[in-house]
């Protein structure tokens, strides 16, 4: 119990996960889908990404950094049976949020801190498990998403300057972040590249990976099947 209890103070993993409220979310796959849809279909990414994260729970502290909505001020409609433990987010760039939640995690007593987002809903474990093995040797581990961006952040302890000068949604994104941690002396990890769901290809590029895989993401999974049954989902996308 008492190596146990160590682990769970030494990692922390963050989901950040946003209110979903229709308008609000996934509005880049309108008007393929409707925003209510588009709403929905993210809730499932949301499950997915948790039930993903909870699989770590005997090795870390598994935390949400949720951003709230009047309609939506907590995790409820998530009906989890045993929801993890839920912070605000912070700031008004996605690099102050960022900052806020490791500031959280580390002023709390972690020595290692992995963010995730809640838009790659096939996110493979073994990316997550090697990102925390890189941490006992790195200060920063990326996570690289095929848009530019990252679908992960870790870190081994508090870097300052590594989200500075970041240009958020972009296709700079990865590249700036990780020239500020070279230029701070910030060791680095890269892990290999995933992606996440955000326009209509990532939707095609996820019912492809879906249709050849039936353990993953199960709620996505679920609600892409039924929404198909009623009318063809995906048009092809014009090259």
């Amino acid at each position: 119990m008492t190596i146990l209890c160590a682990e769970l103070i030494r990692r922390t993993l963050i989901v950040f996960v946003k209110a979903p409220i229709a308008g609000d979310v996934k509005t880049r796959l309108i008007p393929y889908l409707n925003s209510i849809e588009a709403a929905d279909l993210y809730k499932c990414f949301v499950s997915d990404v948790i039930r993903c994260a909870s699989q770590f729970a005997h090795l870390s502290k598994i935390q949400v950094a949720y951003q709230p909505h009047p309609k939506a001020s907590d995790l409820s409609w998530l009906c989890l049976r045993q929801p993890p433990d839920l912070f605000r987010q912070e700031g008004r760039s996605l690099g102050e949020r960022l900052t806020h939640a490791f500031g959280v995690a580390f002023g709390r007593g972690a020595k290692q801190v992995m963010i995730i987002g809640s838009d790659s809903p096939t996110l493979p474990r073994s990316y997550i498990e090697k990102a925390f093995l890189e941490l006992n040797e790195a200060d920063v581990v990326l996570g690289p998403s095929k848009d530019g961006g990252y679908y992960l952040v870790g870190l081994s302890r508090p870097c300052m300057k590594l989200f500075e000068d970041v240009s958020w949604s972009t296709d700079q994104i990865f590249e700036r972040t990780t020239h500020n941690a070279l230029e701070n002396g910030y060791s680095l990890r890269i892990l290999p590249s995933h992606y996440y769901v955000d326009t209509i290809s990532d939707l095609n590029a996820l019912q492809e990976e879906l249709a050849g895989n039936g353990h993953e993401a199960p709620s996505t999974k679920r609600f892409l099947s039924q929404l198909n049954k009623t009318r063809p989902l995906l048009d092809p996308v014009p090259s």
